[in-house]
């Protein structure tokens, strides 16, 4: 079954298409907004071709589209909703396009065939748990221009091994990286002050790490389970 959203339309309203059992959908080329929950659950959806002029993406748009196995986001795409593709099973392959600027909450997260992503520059923070539980992902390409990494956004991500910290990163929330059991190596950016609860935590792979003059803290379990690390130098905190 497939749709083509006339060009008379310009609002997909929450939960427009929930639940159905929609193999393809095209959008017109006047949608600007995709509400909440608006094709979440549909399960047989593989195809999806969104316009140029698309500006939101709601929460729960695309949550449990198991047969979704690629998403081109339009360069018009300013938002992305809370948990907007979470848990699409199949989804390998995801093109951000250059005018995002957030990102919501578990956004990817659990999205068990993604293998590689990269966020464009207008983006400054990613949320919570943005990219947690994607078994399958190897490379992180993050611009310079993220100042915040919140808690667990790549938590459990264990064949993680391509990621490099943002030069202007200021907040690196707790559990960001628990679980990486594939990443070797981490610079910590000269702006950060803070090593948080369990960040590293579990990072079985990590072999070596040098801690710069700027970091004050270093809480609890930051390091814990590490069991390939080495060697560490540690300034005076």
């Amino acid at each position: 079954t497939s749709i083509t959203i006339p060009e008379g339309v310009t609002s997909i309203g929450d939960r427009a298409f929930y639940s159905t059992n929609l193999e393809s959908v095209t959008f017109g080329a006047n949608v600007k907004t995709l509400g909440n929950e608006a094709f979440d659950g549909c399960a047989y959806l593989m195809d999806v071709t969104l316009n140029e002029g698309l500006e939101s993406i709601g929460n729960d748009a695309f949550e449990g589209c198991d047969n979704l196995r690629s998403i081109t986001i339009p360069n018009s795409v300013k938002t992305l909703g809370n948990y907007a593709f979470q848990s699409c099973d199949l989804l390998s392959s995801i093109t951000l396009g250059s005018g995002i600027t957030s990102i919501g909450e578990s956004c990817f997260s659990e999205c068990i065939a993604l293998t590689a992503i990269e966020i464009p520059s207008g983006v400054k923070e990613l949320p919570s748990q943005c990219f947690s539980n994607c078994k399958k992902l190897v490379k992180a390409t993050l611009p310079n221009t993220i100042t915040k990494i919140y808690n667990s956004v790549f938590y459990g991500c264990t064949k993680l091994s391509e990621v490099s910290l943002p030069t202007n990163l200021i907040t690196l929330g707790s559990n960001a990286f628990y679980g990486c059991e594939s990443l070797k190596s981490i610079e910590i950016p000269s702006k950060l002050l803070v090593i948080n609860e369990s960040t590293f935590r579990n990072c079985k792979s990590l072999e070596s790490l040098v801690i710069p003059d700027n970091i004050t803290t270093v809480n609890r379990y930051a390091f814990a389970g590490c069991k390939s690390l080495a060697n560490i130098n540690i300034p005076k905190l």
